[in-house]
């Protein structure tokens, strides 16, 4: 058995992949079907049956993966839920470099755009608007550590900026900042009553028709922050971790005196 070093590749190899779909199956619609009171008259309804998704256009996406060589790679997503809409849900792309040196610091990934982005085991800091049971490690159910151009269908809460991932010797770091808009449900004042992951994403336009205040991109949200850590060996390290997020509107969860969340985001 003899190994060789590998033949540098400069060229250019990708992928294109388009997908389309209409059934209701692969939705997520619990929030979406489920049946609200009104406060105003005590009648029963839904942001299905209100905004009409029956009748509404398919799902579509388009997404682009490339790589020049073995230290460039990119991707970009276009991406439109179950709507009626022109309004793209998500526009995603990111330029990543990799594997660079600068003196005696690596950079394992610099990446410009839109970043997934995990560290402190996924509890300080993983964005993504998908729940998962479980992380284990095993088989396709591996979370990522560290910095990844992000092409997924996460757009709530999405980071758009600049992050690096680095180390020297024993100790790695990363650094990330975001610049975004986010979905949120407003008070009756223009406060922040909590995030909302709109599936799907509804334009504002077509809420105020049906009746429900504007809530696709009403909040922007400026993050930055970062982890450092050392490794003492496979497995084994111990860090700091820290972010932190301003607005441009004030959070004040509302209740309603009986103790559940307030209904204040309708209009009526």
């Amino acid at each position: 058995m003899r190994y060789e070093d590998p033949i540098e590749d400069t060229g250019f190899r990708g992928s294109y992949q388009y997908r389309v779909y209409d059934s209701q199956s692969l939705f997520d619609q619990l929030d979406t079907l489920k049946e609200d009171r009104n406060i105003t008259d005590g009648t029963y309804d839904s942001w299905w049956d209100r905004l009409d998704l029956d009748n509404a256009g398919p799902v579509f996406q388009h997404k682009f993966r490339g790589r020049w060589g073995r230290d460039i790679s990119a991707g970009a997503l276009v991406y439109r839920g179950l709507s009626d809409g022109d309004d793209l849900d998500a526009v995603k792309y990111h330029v990543t470099v990799q594997d660079k040196s600068v003196g005696p610091v690596e950079l394992t990934n610099v990446v410009f755009g839109n970043y997934a982005l995990a560290f402190g085991q996924g509890l300080v800091m993983q964005n993504t608007d998908f729940f998962k049971t479980r992380n284990s490690g095993y088989n396709w159910d591996k979370r990522y550590i560290g910095v990844l151009g992000d092409v997924s269908q996460t757009q709530e809460f999405q980071l758009t900026g600049v992050a690096a991932e680095a180390s020297l010797g024993n100790v790695r770091s990363v650094l990330f900042v975001s610049d975004d808009w986010k979905d949120a449900v407003l008070n009756p004042d223009g406060t922040v009553n909590q995030y909302v992951v709109m599936t799907p994403r509804i334009d504002n336009e077509d809420l105020a028709a049906a009746g429900l205040r504007d809530m696709k991109d009403v909040l922007h949200e400026t993050t930055y922050g970062g982890n450092l850590k050392y490794v003492f060996g496979p497995g084994s390290w111990v860090g700091l971790s820290g972010y932190e997020s301003r607005y441009n509107k004030y959070f004040k969860p509302a209740y309603d005196p009986d103790g559940t969340i307030d209904s204040s985001w309708r209009i009526a």
